[in-house]
């Protein structure tokens, strides 16, 4: 491990320890139509603090992070059942005034308006992309919210779904967060259940836009010091979200954490786990006679590609969004192409999809019974 006492935590300031590097990733996850000689790559340093917070030591600009969306969460099956559990759960509380962070494409703007429609009188989007078309009684801010980020307007309640893992100064943030509530307002957000996906082997778990590896004791520490109080958490499926309802209480505390040894262990294991599963699928396809393909033009095959898996024997790649179609994997020389392509080809399939594997799968067999997914 390589020690350098110039490189800190962006949550407590310790000094941080390398102890694993992944060379030339591409910064951007998802598709692009720009010559592959435009792509960006850098390495990704991750370390860990005495207290046992795991991070990137380098974190890329965010207007340039988000420069270009790549409709996460907007396609398939699960996504669907995720936004309308999160929606009812956030109707559970009473609510007037909404502020949500990271608005997206607007869907639990649009589900809680059908479920609860008396509850949606004021509703704030603060969200960087010009790329959606909200409701016209919908205020949109077109900015990403930071720490020093403020409306002039307190509100009954905040709303964010799969935003907390995205923020560079969770502990600052969520204190301007709390700043933007009344004392006894609530704020209601859906994050990944980090600890699961690492476990399960997940690799959209951790990247350039997952800067931080939140496991749940650390997501509870952070709201404990920025003044929030847990009221009510719900598990959406064994590896994907876990809902939390909050009070804002106005009383900040000192950040109390301590889980070196537990996160030291699970991502260590989850590289080293990752490393063995690529060799294993090398071999796999190696000199195939079947065309290989590989599913999801995200994160899930970018990891793969560019930490070891073997391409001469990959077609391309396989994704359910028409937007991503006909354009290249950013980052690789493959091409997308829509799952019809497997229909009338006695294909492999290298899916990894983590929690959206049993849809896929079914949808690949209904398309070809004789398709291979390994």
């Amino acid at each position: 491990m390589l020690i350098d006492n110039n490189i800190n935590c962006s949550i407590t300031k310790e000094p941080l320890t390398i102890f694993k590097t992944l060379v030339n990733q591409p910064i951007f996850i998802g598709t692009t139509k720009q010559g592959i000689e435009h792509d960006k790559f850098m390495d990704q340093h991750w370390a860990i603090g005495p207290s046992g917070i795991v991070q990137l030591t380098k974190r890329l600009d965010l207007n340039e992070l988000y420069a270009e969306g790549h409709n996460s969460g907007l396609i398939g099956l699960v996504w669907k059942e995720h936004h309308e559990k999160f929606a009812a759960f956030t109707c559970k509380q009473k609510f007037q005034k909404v502020l949500e962070i990271g608005g997206g494409h607007g869907a639990l703007n649009r589900i809680v308006k059908r479920l609860s429609p008396a509850s949606v009188s004021d509703w704030t989007i603060i969200e960087p992309s010009n790329n959606t078309n909200y409701h016209q009684h919908i205020k949109k801010i077109n900015a990403i919210f930071d720490k020093d980020t403020n409306t002039g307007e307190q509100y009954d309640v905040i709303f964010h779904s799969h935003l907390f893992e995205h923020l560079y100064e969770p502990l600052d943030i969520l204190k301007n967060m709390a700043a933007h509530l009344s004392i006894g307002g609530e704020m209601c957000f859906s994050v990944p259940n980090m600890k699961g996906m690492v476990k399960s082997g997940i690799v959209s778990s951790i990247n350039f836009e997952h800067t931080i590896y939140l496991p749940e004791q650390l997501v509870e520490s952070l709201l404990e010091a920025s003044g929030f109080q847990i009221q009510n958490k719900e598990y959406f499926k064994s590896n994907h979200s876990i809902f939390y309802s909050c009070i804002n209480t106005g009383i900040i505390n000192d950040l109390d954490y301590d889980g070196y040894n537990q996160n030291y262990s699970d991502i260590e294991g989850f590289f080293e786990s990752k490393e063995k599963e690529i060799k294993l699928l090398n071999n796999k396809v190696r000199n195939s006679l079947k065309p290989v393909y590989v599913f999801g033009a995200h994160i899930f095959s970018q990891f793969l590609i560019c930490n070891g898996l073997n391409t001469k024997q990959i077609h391309g790649v396989l994704d359910n969004d028409q937007a991503k179609q006909g354009q290249r994997l950013y980052g690789t020389q493959l091409q997308v192409f829509s799952p019809e392509i497997i229909s009338e080809k006695n294909a492999i399939v290298i899916l990894r999809a983590g929690a959206y594997d049993a849809e896929i799968r079914s949808q690949l067999i209904t398309l070809n019974p004789n398709v291979d997914i390994i």
